[in-house]
């Protein structure tokens, strides 16, 4: 694994994790850039089509699911694409020919091929394993639970995630405390025993911060620059794979 290039905002009391938390997109896992309209028209493939172009529908749906995002998350609240997609399809006059849930799995494959395993993550998953260490995720999405429990067993099939928590099922959103403390409640565990890792400062790195949670900011999977100073003790990794120091370290 690559020597480390961690490097922490203030100290932290040493204390080994019991539990490791993952955000999922950007961080276990690298998702393109997200290209709505392409997976809304695999959607509309597997219907009959209704009274509606293909182009029209597409542009209808990614209309319609930004205006209603716009008014939930500033609520810190999620939308479920399973019933969204139903109600769009409803309100179009279309049949659709699979499932509303196997609909959900095709728009998200769709919008975002090319999606693969952060470097890395299966390797520090696998020694998080060896030594003993739980692991689990915890995700701010709009796709079914279901479906994203079958993206981790197909880019992380090796992975022993004992918790999965999405917000599309849970309501809130992070930063909102809520999902965070959800995962501790089914965890049985309390915050300082957890670390949390993601790639977000405002949902992942402050909203763990704000529960009690080490926080972890990793931006391996970003072109974006890291260099604002954020308000809260944090540390801050550029590969995965330094996971093993710190928790060697702690």
């Amino acid at each position: 694994m690559p020597r480390s290039s961690a490097r922490r905002s203030a100290p932290f009391e040493p204390m080994k994790p019991k539990m490791i938390l993952f955000d999922y997109g950007q961080t276990l896992v690298v998702e393109p850039q997200f290209d709505a309209r392409r997976g809304y028209g695999a959607v509309y493939d597997r219907t009959d089509g209704g009274k509606v172009s293909r182009a029209r529908f597409a542009d209808f749906a990614d209309a319609m699911f930004l205006q209603l995002a716009v008014k939930a998350h500033a609520a810190y609240h999620e939308i479920d694409d399973v019933r969204f997609l139903r109600s769009v399809c409803a309100y179009c006059d279309m049949q659709s020919r699979i499932s509303f849930e196997d609909a959900d799995l095709l728009y998200w494959d769709t919008a975002t091929d090319g999606s693969h395993a952060s470097p890395h993550a299966a390797e520090m998953l696998a020694a998080l394993d060896a030594h003993g260490i739980r692991t689990g995720i915890v995700s701010n999405l709009c796709f079914a639970k279901t479906n994203l429990e079958k993206r981790l067993a197909r880019y992380l099939p090796e992975h022993r995630f004992e918790l999965v928590a999405a917000s599309s099922e849970l309501l809130f959103r992070k930063p909102e405390p809520f999902i965070f403390n959800y995962a501790l409640h089914r965890a049985r565990l309390t915050a300082a025993e957890v670390w949390f890792v993601g790639d977000n400062p405002t949902a992942d790195i402050y909203g763990a911060a704000n529960v009690g949670m080490r926080p972890i900011l990793y931006t391996g999977a970003h072109m974006r620059d890291f260099d604002e100073p954020l308000q809260v003790t944090h540390t801050r990794i550029e590969d995965l794979a330094e996971l093993i120091r710190l928790v060697d370290e702690a």
